[in-house]
């Protein structure tokens, strides 16, 4: 029985660098002032295939990693009252590649009139 357990931990061993080796993406969407984004769409487009990945960020405005394919990648974060954010980059190898976004807010906040 004791030989089975190390073989299939062995079996875990070798496997965890294969794992690794795929590449990903991660990062956090903020605010010019630090606020984060929490609950906020993140869409990943493959731009050779068109095959669209969508996650969202945790209450730390976190999110990923996100393991993919090798290839080419459109980022796209839009919230409401926000300058869009798109951004294109490749993934290759065992690349990890984490995006740290910082958004410009463009509509102006309400003023209460007395």
């Amino acid at each position: 029985m004791e030989i089975k357990k190390i073989g299939v931990l062995a079996a875990l061993f070798f496997a965890l660098p294969a794992l690794a080796s795929e590449p990903s993406i991660s990062g956090k969407v903020s605010d010019s002032a630090g606020a984060v984004f929490g609950n906020l769409d993140v869409v990943i487009k493959n731009v050779s295939n068109q095959s669209k990945t969508v996650t969202r960020t945790a209450r730390t405005g976190e999110f990923g990693p996100l393991l993919l394919p090798a290839g080419v990648y459109k980022v796209v974060v839009s919230p409401r009252c926000f300058k869009r954010y798109s951004r294109t980059i490749t993934l290759s190898g065992s690349e990890s590649i984490r995006l740290d976004i910082s958004l410009k807010e463009v509509c102006s906040q309400p003023r209460i009139v007395e």
